[in-house]
């Protein structure tokens, strides 16, 4: 049960900006919790222990533990940028929870990509941990333009109890061509 900033109460809202991902796998499974089926209420958000001092929300999956193996993933709603030449983007997140396995990953144009580096948490329940996917611009070189998107939640096949997901963040940082390179430099020297 939600109580909203209008004053009214329902069950199911919305998290503005994000819709459920993977959805024909989570209504083929029969979805979980008696939620309508159409893929948007894989998980819940939670009012409780969130990461933020302040905060108010963080998004909860639960897992086979408490009946829910089908797990519950969400995806940006709309493209946040289109991959740009010469970039590496950092994709972060603090998780908190024993659900798994747990989701992070970035997308372009709907498919996943590999990241080059992580720093993956070991999950335990209570503790927020930071969670970091590195893709540097080198392996990103056949996706240019394309529209990028993050996943994440806990995934099909779910075990445990139950995680939390807050303060996602998509850093991108523009590495200079070998050319402007050479002028910053002379332009030093100068």
């Amino acid at each position: 049960q939600y109580e909203f900033s209008d004053s009214t109460v329902g069950t199911e809202a919305d998290i503005p900006g994000w819709i459920g991902a993977d959805v024909q796998a989570w209504i083929d499974a029969g979805g979980t919790y008696n939620r309508p089926l159409n893929g948007n209420y894989q998980g819940s958000v939670s009012s409780q222990h969130n990461h933020t001092t302040g905060g108010r929300h963080a998004y909860l999956s639960n897992g086979g533990g408490w009946g829910n193996a089908i797990g519950g993933l969400i995806v940006s709603d709309a493209p946040l940028a289109a991959v740009q030449a010469m970039t590496t983007y950092t994709l972060s997140m603090m998780v908190n929870g024993a659900a798994t396995p747990a989701e992070l990953g970035l997308l372009a144009n709907g498919v996943m990509l590999t990241p080059t580096s992580e720093s993956s948490p070991a999950l335990v329940n209570g503790q927020w941990q930071p969670w970091t996917r590195t893709y540097d611009a080198a392996d990103l070189g056949a996706v240019v333009g394309q529209d990028l998107t993050i996943q994440l939640g806990v995934s099909r096949g779910a075990s445990g109890s139950q995680t939390r997901f807050d303060d996602v963040t998509l850093d991108a940082l523009t590495i200079p061509e070998p050319a402007s390179m050479v002028l910053l430099l002379f332009g030093t020297l100068g």
